[in-house]
């Protein structure tokens, strides 16, 4: 039978499907409804579990594939408790509670996401278990990092308020792995996806004596850059050529401590003070000069 009159008959027959669901699932198995249909229209497959969990016995797949069972989930929350296995399931966890879609160019790669948000009311859902996973909070920092989440109603901020310091650690011994690995770290987008929903956790995080030991990083790894171009032996270098890139090192070097400086939460805690400071004397100033 075509699933577009299946859509139609079960529109009007609701309540026999809803109220006898053995005799509803020999019917459908004998009009073979989803025999070819199920990958593509697993909404008519949710609507069936909403009116009866007992028509799971058709979507063995749902039952085995987290994905599919958040889907189930996200259209009919009532059918949280029919997916126990997935509970503590991170992938199950994620997709509840955030969402994206990505905009592909010709060669189908992805460009970037086009669209993001949380569900919040989708929070309640989430386990203890899994609410202080490291491995969690830390997925929840990329996927803000990386889409640019402005909203307060976060859920790297609300979570990590319920676990403040796991979160302080995983994320704070990522950014120190990311900073001993090969690349430069976009340390700045860390503070201001960060300060967002939670800025006492980015004060924590981008402590003065963190962000010294991140400058510690930075100044091993360009002191050995400089004397690899020192000793460098694959071809003759000038001594123009050599200086031209020890240049190059020192800028980067300069650029990347000024950087951990902006972040820095005692840096940013004196330049706000001497920022008020300055405004103070010039507002007396200016109340002097309206007196005269």
């Amino acid at each position: 039978m075509n699933i577009d009159k299946f859509k139609k008959i079960l529109e009007k027959k609701e309540d026999w499907f809803k109220n006898n669901p053995e005799n509803g699932i020999d019917w459908i198995n004998k009009k073979k409804i989803f025999i070819k249909s199920e990958k593509q229209n697993y909404d008519i497959c949710f609507k069936l579990l909403s009116l009866n969990e007992e028509y799971i016995k058709l979507f063995p797949k749902i039952s085995k594939e987290a994905f599919l069972a958040a889907e189930a989930v996200l259209e009919y929350p009532k059918l949280y408790d029919l997916f126990p296995q997935f509970h503590e399931n991170l992938e199950f966890c994620k997709r509840l509670i955030t969402f994206y879609y990505s905009k592909f160019d010709n060669n189908g790669n992805r460009i970037k996401p086009i669209s993001n948000e949380y569900r919040p009311k989708f929070y309640k859902f989430i386990p203890e278990s899994v609410a202080k996973n490291p491995e969690f909070l830390l997925e929840l920092f990329l996927f803000e990092n990386d889409n640019s989440l402005k909203t307060p109603e976060s859920a790297l901020a609300y979570f990590s308020e319920l676990h403040p310091d796991i979160a302080e650690k995983t994320i704070k011994e990522y950014i120190y792995k990311k900073f001993l690995g090969r690349f430069e770290v976009p340390v700045k987008n860390y503070r201001e996806t960060l300060d967002v929903g939670n800025p006492e956790l980015a004060d924590k995080i981008f402590s003065h004596e963190f962000c010294n030991s991140l400058k510690k990083i930075v100044g091993d790894k360009t002191k050995k850059e400089v004397e690899d171009v020192h000793n460098y032996n694959v071809f003759v270098l000038t001594d123009k050529e050599k200086l031209e890139w020890i240049n190059k090192i020192e800028k980067r070097y300069n650029e990347q401590i000024n950087n951990i400086n902006d972040v820095d939460s005692e840096s940013i805690k004196m330049k706000k003070a001497k920022d008020e400071k300055l405004n103070k004397k010039e507002q007396n100033m200016s109340d002097e000069h309206e007196i005269e």
